[in-house]
């Protein structure tokens, strides 16, 4: 099973960096997300980290592949952050990209460029901060949505994806704020 995770623009929240109130939603976040990745074999990250703290704390949990998101800064941790990222898991070929631009079309824009370029049968993406998760043209597309972050939408999601020989399937986790 693989964790899948964006836009965790760490910190979350409002306020002061070390404010009371915003530690108790990074723990209550972070809580549900080791709770939610406990089985995972791996994690990818879809770009718009934030601090690299959260980075830490994921890979407590698991080995994490990132891309860059379009707030991310060009090296974190003294490493270059590919745009995209292909990965090789139990014969499937996974594409990984944050996207960028407005919402509308993103996918046209941003991310099926992949299958021409990859020819992928599962791609994931962020940037939206909203989950989705739809065969298109015989490709799985997953966005986990926002895990801490609230712009753009009023929920924030996780996901797991399950793939074996005959399917793919994706479950999405809801973090309580």
């Amino acid at each position: 099973m693989i964790g899948i995770i964006s836009d965790t623009h760490w910190p979350p929240g409002f306020g002061f960096w070390n404010s009371k109130k915003r530690k108790e939603r990074a723990w209550r976040i972070k809580k549900q997300i080791k709770n939610a990745f406990a089985d995972v074999e791996f994690i990818i990250h879809a770009g718009d980290v934030g601090d690299p703290e959260i980075l830490d704390f994921l890979e407590g949990i698991a080995r994490v592949y990132l891309v860059k998101g379009n707030r991310d800064p060009a090296i974190i941790r003294g490493k270059e952050l590919p745009k995209y990222l292909l990965i090789n898991y139990k014969g499937k070929k996974i594409a990984v990209t944050h996207g960028w631009g407005s919402s509308s079309g993103i996918i046209e824009r941003a991310v099926d460029p992949l299958l021409l370029h990859y020819k992928p049968d599962i791609i994931i993406f962020g940037h939206t901060h909203r989950p989705f998760n739809e065969y298109k043209r015989g490709t799985l597309y997953i966005n986990p949505g926002s895990a801490a972050d609230t712009i753009f939408t009023s929920e924030n999601f996780i996901a797991t994806l399950e793939v074996t020989e005959d399917e793919e399937k994706v479950n999405f986790i809801k973090i309580i704020i």
